[in-house]
């Protein structure tokens, strides 16, 4: 597992929740006197802030152990595959808190584990990880094509655009015209005038930065729909590309 040595604060997207802007280019270090488990208004959006919800200690050897069993476990199939196995896991840390969600005072070794499919720094598990997430989906099954980085944004230029999307393709969110900010996942459908996505760093029902499957965008969030790319695009080719 990687050591909370390698990593180190980084640029990377943002998202505006209930009004505050949380940026990543110099991402804050939680205050010493701050509670470990506070949730108030800005934990309404997709993402959460970026202070509390994102462990500063190092876990125990046992929750590393149980994180390589985690992660060893996780399927090959496809980057949808992936996703809803994190999304599915029930397995919880000594204080109670699941493994597929940031821990209050210790950084959680599976997400740290994502940011191995990117070439950014990081610090710890408190740097905004859904493209982390979505990197590491891709490289677990031998897809070509993903990003290697940590902003959201760097998949808007990905191929396989499309306007009809199928379960399993890339959405790309955008937060109004602030540069690289905005969220990443699959696609599962539409709710309403929504679109249902499974992804990582989405608040669930509790307000935890977890894996999970969500609407969006929503009142408050401050997300728009970019663009939509097929998952096949990313594949690794069947044949072997014509050379020059």
């Amino acid at each position: 597992m990687i050591s909370r040595r390698e990593f180190l604060a980084a640029a990377t997207c943002a998202v505006s929740i209930g009004g505050n802007v949380f940026a990543a280019d110099m991402l804050a270090e939680a205050p010493a006197n701050a509670g470990p488990k506070v949730y108030g208004a800005d934990f309404t959006g997709p993402l959460p802030s970026s202070l509390y919800l994102r462990g500063r200690l190092p876990p125990s050897g046992s929750e590393e152990a149980t994180a390589r069993r985690i992660i060893n476990a996780a399927p090959r199939s496809t980057p949808l595959a992936v996703m809803r196995y994190f999304a599915g896991l029930r397995d919880v840390n000594r204080d109670g808190e699941a493994y597929n969600a940031g821990w209050a005072s210790r950084w959680n070794p599976v997400i740290v584990e994502f940011y191995r499919a990117t070439d950014d720094d990081h610090s710890g598990d408190r740097t905004p990880w859904c493209a982390a997430f979505l990197n590491w989906c891709l490289e677990r099954c031998g897809y070509d094509g993903g990003t290697r980085s940590t902003v959201s944004g760097s998949f808007r230029k990905a191929g396989g655009l499309t306007r009809s999307p199928s379960v399993g393709d890339v959405v790309v969110f955008k937060r109004g015209n602030t540069g690289c900010r905005g969220h990443v996942a699959l696609y599962l459908g539409r709710s309403g005038s929504n679109y249902r996505v499974i992804g990582g760093n989405q608040t669930d029902i509790h307000g935890h930065s977890s894996i999970n499957i969500r609407d969006v965008p929503f009142p408050g969030s401050g997300l728009a729909l970019h663009s939509f790319h097929r998952i096949s695009a990313f594949r690794p080719a069947v044949s072997p590309r014509p050379s020059c």
